[in-house]
């Protein structure tokens, strides 16, 4: 079971929540193998969709916040946080680092200072596991098992920090949010 959050569906959430997004940046870790073909995945979806994509990247939390500046530097619309174990364990440093900023944070794990988090249904995520667990103790060979992403996600839209920052949510993204934060 991955646990992960496609491209196609982050972006269509930056998109639609705010107008006139171009240059979006991403900040990730390279060393990290749960981060790379995330970002890679972000790459091309913000080509398909023709945004001008700037990363920076990170080694780890001694690092990170320098990260967070160095593409704030660029003049970027918004930034995601590419999910990876590595990007969790960074998250203070993160925080640090887009202290001050008014650029909105997106990001596929709870992290408490981004404007619109989009993840994976951890219910739903434990019912797939279920389903996956059960057929191996039914005897098909882990490797028949297929890794399936999720399908069910929830969109958290933290409007006191959208406010506080200046930027209006999209309606249309409110309606759609599973919680409204503010």
């Amino acid at each position: 079971m991955a646990y992960r959050v496609p491209s196609d569906r982050t972006l269509a959430v930056v998109t639609d929540a705010y107008a006139g997004i171009h240059h979006l940046g991403c900040v990730y870790p390279p060393t990290d193998p749960g981060a790379v073909p995330a970002q890679a995945d972000l790459a091309r979806g913000a080509e398909a969709l023709g945004l001008e994509l700037t990363c920076s990247t990170f080694a780890g939390t001694n690092d990170a916040a320098d990260a967070v500046r160095s593409v704030l530097a660029r003049n970027v619309d918004a930034v995601v946080l590419v999910n990876s174990p590595t990007t969790s364990r960074a998250t203070s440093a993160l925080q640090q680092g887009f202290a001050g900023s008014t650029v909105p944070v997106i990001a596929n794990s709870p992290f408490a200072f981004a404007e619109l988090i989009l993840q994976p249904d951890s219910q739903s995520v434990n019912v797939d596991l279920g389903r996956q667990l059960a057929r191996v103790l039914r005897g098909a060979k882990v490797a028949d098992v297929p890794v399936q992403d999720p399908s069910h996600f929830l969109l958290i839209v933290n409007q006191t920090i959208a406010r506080r920052n200046g930027h209006v949510i999209a309606p249309r993204v409110l309606q759609e949010a599973t919680q409204v934060i503010g």
